[in-house]
């Protein structure tokens, strides 16, 4: 059943300005075989790209590996964190202008650096991971709604960030992540030693 849907939250994942939506939108509109199929209403598809995101398991499972990766350099900082710690207290034993003070001052200094070093080199890594990984999911969205859209009968599917009002439309953001988890689960099934027969 159709439904009237207010789509003003903006989407994490959208692309297109509003003004290019309107304009595919009245593309579609005004196109021969939107004029012979006059005789019908136009169906909306009305996509949530946020929404999608959260229910994706491939989504999820490369947040899964940046959060692993984040946890397991943080081991590793740990240790250096704790030499660092264990430096400082030992300078509490010698005069600040003593050999022993400077040297373990120099240290401290060194392994900050390294740190700061280190937290830079993984916060691009993640942030670069992320975002390959971003727009491999935004290409396969659009790519999901096109073969639903054609499927199902849908003359313009628009994304729910991009546009402030729907009258008619029809929400199949849950519909389009139901589709893209069930090529996901195939892949996954595909690469495992004992996986289907055949594949």
């Amino acid at each position: 059943m159709k439904q009237k849907r207010s789509a003003s939250r903006s989407a994490s994942t959208g692309h297109s300005s509003p003004l290019s939506i309107l304009a595919a939108v009245a593309a579609v509109l005004l196109s021969p075989s939107a004029a012979r199929a006059a005789a019908r209403p136009v169906k909306i598809g009305i996509v949530d790209t946020r929404v999608v995101l959260d229910k994706l398991l491939r989504w999820q499972h490369v947040q899964g590996e940046l959060r692993a990766a984040r946890e397991k350099a943080e081991g590793h900082w740990a240790a250096d964190q704790k030499e660092i710690a264990r430096l400082r207290a030992e300078m509490l034993y010698f005069k600040p202008e003593s050999r022993d003070y400077r040297q373990r001052q120099g240290r401290i200094a060194e392994k900050q650096e390294t740190l700061l070093r280190s937290r830079r080199r993984l916060s691009r890594a993640l942030a670069e991971r992320s975002g390959t990984a971003l727009e491999a999911v935004r290409k396969e969205l659009r790519q999901t709604v096109k073969s639903y859209a054609a499927a199902n009968g849908f003359d313009v599917v628009v994304d729910a960030g991009a546009v402030l009002y729907v009258a008619g439309g029809v929400d199949i953001s849950l519909k389009v992540a139901f589709e893209m988890n069930r090529r996901y689960k195939d892949e996954q099934a595909k690469r495992r030693p004992n996986g289907p027969k055949g594949d």
